[in-house]
């Protein structure tokens, strides 16, 4: 009996030591300057995908092949442990030739550093970078960019939130033109 508690108290506390942790956000100068776009954006949709389909198609057919005959590397990779959001932008505040939509990944756990609070209909100061964190996972081969163009990834301990004004008006401060707004955007 006591060989099973040590057991579960052992399992127990090896999963919070992987789990994600952001004692603190970053502050905004620091995210701004690690992050490829910053945006304020209104989600669109949600929907589960898998780490296969937010791949650059081919790169896709490699990584399956450098996994061939790995199981668990495959279903892992072909589960749908990452949320695909649609989100319209609204306001650039970082980035080159930003779209009007853009696509947005995340790891539908928080324990995994993905962001949870997306919601339809609701605005964000996303803080984006240009590559899933967890492709190391499956990429055994060591290629390199793997990801779709013109996506991006979305992570708990980026300061990606939802939309307030406070963090609006830092965000200009960092800005070194001022406000990003392109045609057909509103502000």
């Amino acid at each position: 009996m006591r060989s099973l508690i040590t057991i579960l108290c052992f399992a127990l506390f090896s999963v919070n030591a992987i789990a994600c942790n952001c004692a603190t956000k970053r502050p905004v100068p620091m995210a701004y300057a690690s992050s490829l776009a910053v945006v304020k954006a209104k989600v669109l949709s949600m929907e589960y995908t898998s780490y296969a389909l937010t791949m650059d198609p081919e790169k896709e057919v490699a990584i399956r092949r450098n996994l061939a005959g790995k199981d668990h590397y495959l279903r892992q990779f072909d589960s749908k442990i990452v949320n695909k959001v649609q989100v319209e932008v609204l306001k650039v505040y970082k980035g080159d030739s930003i779209a009007d939509t853009l696509t947005i990944y995340t790891h539908r756990a928080s324990g995994s550093c993905g962001y949870t609070h997306f919601q339809i209909g609701q605005s964000f100061i996303i803080y984006a970078s240009g590559n899933g964190s967890d492709y190391g996972y499956f990429n055994l081969g060591k290629l390199e960019d793997l990801e779709r163009k013109g996506t991006f990834w979305a992570y708990k301990c980026s300061r990606t939130d939802a939309y307030n004004l406070e963090e609006d008006q830092l965000l200009n401060k960092e800005m070194p033109y001022g406000v990003q707004v392109q045609a057909g955007r509103k502000g």
